[in-house]
């Protein structure tokens, strides 16, 4: 279950048990691993950094930051997220454009609420910086 975190700009997941008013979960993301991707700079591994690889992250909920929260929760946070696993910057200050946060929405798909109709709209872009 996502919670508000004690700074009011996070979220957290807790146990669904541990919270007084709950139903079952309120936030669910399937995760998928696609690739697993290879170091090419040696010099990275002196930094003992984990090995990379990409997911396709289908949420089928709506929370704030979710994506986010839950692949930090299960211990795979994502290239240049500031907040997540620990705030590296406060939400007033600008954001370091020099490692962006590696998340992108690839497809996103959808019913109208206006005409029903089904729609998808796809990006061109590629994630490509792995640092």
């Amino acid at each position: 279950m996502m919670v508000e975190d004690s700074q009011f700009f996070r979220m957290r997941e807790i146990s669904s048990d541990l919270h007084h008013d709950s139903l079952g979960y309120n936030s669910e993301t399937w995760v998928d691993c696609v690739e697993r991707l290879q170091r090419n700079d040696s010099s990275l591994d002196k930094y003992n950094k984990p090995a990379l690889a990409r997911y396709i992250l289908k949420p089928l909920t709506g929370k704030r930051h979710q994506l986010r929260v839950h692949m930090n929760a299960i211990g795979l946070p994502l290239i240049g997220d500031q907040f997540y696993p620990l705030v590296q910057r406060s939400a007033e200050e600008n954001d370091f454009f020099e490692n962006p946060l590696q998340l992108l929405a690839k497809n996103i798909s959808f019913k109208d609420p206006i005409s029903g109709n089904h729609r998808l709209l796809t990006s061109q872009i590629n994630l490509s910086r792995l640092s």
